[in-house]
């Protein structure tokens, strides 16, 4: 399970960016994909075989196995904001885009340099900087930007995985077979 406490966040950075294109979008949003089945697993009740069954790409029937059906569950479990859910999924766009198309693609691609300019984590971030610091941030390529969104949802998912391991959800009581009537007594 990833820690962001021990995490090279520059390394992380200079690898994504020095990766091909393809691998850039491909790398950045399998490892969002993960951070998201660490976050369910560590909210979710702890039984190891039924998250398996809920989570594990290799079980082909494994309702959240696949990056939308998390980035979806994670949003209605109230584990993520809308912001990193719609951020979550234009990654998941670009990843696609990347993955089905064999050639000639890049972050320069009009549809997706107007994917990575909408992405919200980069400018709330950029926005914050800029009101702390009052220095006014450069405008990134689109690569930059969307490698800078990746590594800060990262943390992001990371932070909510630790706050949400401590709420974790606890399985029912177990069944109580016996007929009871409306004051409470059991029927004999």
């Amino acid at each position: 399970m990833f820690d962001s406490s021990s995490f090279n966040w520059k390394s992380f950075f200079s690898e994504l960016l020095g990766e091909s294109q393809r691998a850039c979008a491909i790398v950045g949003a399998a490892i969002l994909d993960s951070q998201l089945e660490d976050l369910l697993r560590s909210y979710l009740v702890d039984d190891g075989e039924e998250l398996n069954n809920l989570l594990q790409s290799s079980h082909d029937l494994a309702p959240l196995r696949d990056f939308g059906s998390r980035i979806t569950a994670a949003y209605l479990l109230g584990a993520i904001d809308k912001i990193a859910m719609r951020d979550l999924r234009v990654i998941k766009e670009i990843r696609n885009r990347f993955g089905h198309r064999p050639t000639g693609l890049d972050f320069n691609d009009e549809q997706i340099r107007k994917k990575v300019e909408s992405l919200r984590v980069p400018q709330l971030m950029t926005t914050a900087f800029e009101r702390e610091t009052g220095v006014p941030m450069p405008e990134a390529a689109p690569r930059s930007r969307f490698a800078w969104s990746v590594t800060m949802l990262i943390g992001h998912l990371d932070q909510r995985r630790k706050v949400l391991n401590k709420v974790r959800l606890n399985p029912a009581p177990e069944l109580d077979i016996g007929v009871e009537t409306v004051q409470g007594t059991k029927n004999d």
